[in-house]
């Protein structure tokens, strides 16, 4: 498998300061889920609180959030792709 380890040190050298951002902007400590939340979810810096998000008849729904890697080889000039995208899924409780 195939990686590219300066991408990987460049997306965790700024993991700190986004969790640092987001703790300040939430005003309390941050649980490991919202952590990586708020350090994948933002390109930039944390400006606002992820609201807990409620169905038509009031009721919390259950969020879960994927963070997908993907990764393609080109192989008929051997060069490889990398994407990331983020999926938030709801679903009622």
């Amino acid at each position: 498998m195939a990686f590219d380890i300066e991408m990987i040190k460049t997306v965790y050298a700024s993991f700190a300061k986004k969790v640092e951002v987001a703790r300040n902007v939430l005003n309390k400590p941050l649980t490991l889920t919202e952590k990586i939340l708020y350090a994948h979810l933002t390109d930039g810096l944390a400006t606002k609180e992820f609201k807990r998000v409620k169905d038509d008849e009031g009721k919390t729904v259950r969020i879960v959030t994927y963070i997908v890697f993907l990764e393609a080889l080109d192989s008929f000039c051997g060069n490889v792709y990398f994407a990331k995208a983020v999926v938030v899924v709801a679903a009622k409780m």
